[in-house]
């Protein structure tokens, strides 16, 4: 029993040892400097794309649907069916229809694309130098863990806020960003 209790306080002065901060990444990104505005660009071109994307999608069914409202097509599991139903003239149309949803998914995955290099171009830089400077800052204050508070889920129960290094990093960021 004396092992085990020595044991504990021997974990214990370790744990108190450990020098462990928290930081609120998202506060630390709101002080960069145009982070919010490149991230609100893409998010305002995703939805652009995405609305556009969507309505060439509803416009081809719609196209489909007026081509095949003439026939019966419960039971038609593939392409090859639909088109041996459909008279030459609508077959032309559904081909043309097939033609068009590739273009419309080029265009969807040339948009994800021109979003991903935009997001790698104005904001991935940003989220390195921030870690950079966070890691730094952990280096310099010998901290062996900063642990982002804004993103804790259930299992942390109890946070001092003193350990909160959040401000002293916004200030080196800022310094960082001039």
């Amino acid at each position: 029993m004396k092992i085990i209790v020595l044991f504990f306080i021997f974990f214990a002065n370790i744990l108190n040892a450990q020098n462990i901060a928290f930081a609120n990444r998202a506060k630390i990104l709101k002080s960069v400097p145009k982070y919010e505005e490149s991230l609100k660009s893409i998010e305002d071109q995703n939805k652009k794309y995405s609305e556009e994307i969507k309505s060439l999608q509803t416009k081809l069914k719609e196209n489909l649907d007026q081509i095949t409202k003439g026939y019966s097509t419960e039971g038609i599991s593939d392409i090859n069916q639909l088109k041996s139903i459909l008279k030459d003239s609508d077959s032309l149309k559904f081909n043309l229809i097939l033609q068009e949803k590739e273009f419309v998914e080029k265009k969807q995955e040339a948009y994800n694309n021109l979003l991903q290099s935009d997001y790698n171009r104005t904001i991935v830089p940003i989220l390195d130098k921030v870690d950079g400077i966070i890691s730094s800052f952990a280096i310099r204050k010998k901290y062996i863990a900063i642990y982002d508070f804004g993103k804790t889920s259930g299992d942390l129960i109890y946070l001092d806020k003193s350990k909160d290094v959040t401000k002293e990093i916004i200030a080196e960021v800022k310094t960082n960003f001039k």
